[in-house]
C-alpha cells in the first residue's frame, strides 16, 4: 500500500498490508477465471441443446417469440396512434401559424418551424416502422433494401 506522510508530501511504501493486498488481487483473478469457466460451460451446454432443436425452436430460443401477445400489442398500438395523430396535427398547426402570421416570423420561430418539420418527418417515417416491428418481430417482410433503409433512418 502507498500512503502519504502528512506535512511532507512524500509517498511511503507501507509493507505491513502487502500480503492482504496481493491476496485480494489473487482472489479477484481467481473469481474472474471461475466466471469465465462457468460462462464457457453454459455456452457449451447451450450449443448441445441447440443442436437438437428444430429451426423454429431455435429461432424462438435465440430471437424470442415471433409475435408479441395481443394484450401488449393493442395498448401499444393505441398509444402510438394517439401520439401519431396528435403529433401530426400539433406540428402542422405550428407550421401553419408561423407561415400565416408575418409578425411571428423571427429567427426563434423559424427554428421552431424547423423542429416541427423534423417532428413530422420522424412521425411519418419512423413511427409506422416501429409499430410494424411490434406486430411481427421477424422476419422482415419488406425486403433487404428497405430493411437497411429502415436501420439507416432509425440511426439518424
Amino acid at each position: 500500500m502507498i500512503r502519504r506522510e502528512s506535512g511532507w508530501g512524500r509517498n511511503v511504501l507501507d509493507v505491513s498490508n502487502t500480503s492482504a493486498f496481493t491476496q485480494t488481487i489473487s482472489e479477484r483473478y481467481f473469481q474472474e477465471i471461475i466466471k469465465k469457466y462457468k460462462k464457457t460451460c453454459k455456452m457449451l451446454s447451450l450449443h448441445t441443446m441447440q443442436s437438437n432443436m428444430s429451426e423454429s425452436e431455435y429461432l424462438t430460443h435465440v430471437l424470442g417469440p415471433r409475435f408479441l401477445p395481443l394484450d401488449v400489442i393493442i395498448p401499444l398500438t393505441t398509444i402510438y396512434a394517439i401520439i401519431f395523430f396528435l403529433g401530426i396535427i400539433g406540428n402542422l398547426a405550428t407550421c401553419l401559424v408561423i407561415i400565416k402570421n408575418s409578425f411571428l416570423q423571427s429567427v426563434t420561430n423559424f427554428y421552431l418551424f424547423s423542429l416541427a418539420i423534423s417532428d413530422v418527418t420522424l412521425l411519418l417515417l419512423g413511427l409506422p416502422n416501429e409499430l410494424s416491428v411490434f406486430w411481427q418481430q421477424y422476419p422482415w417482410v419488406l425486403g433487404l433494401g428497405l430493411c437497411k433503409f429502415r436501420a439507416y433512418l432509425s440511426e439518424m
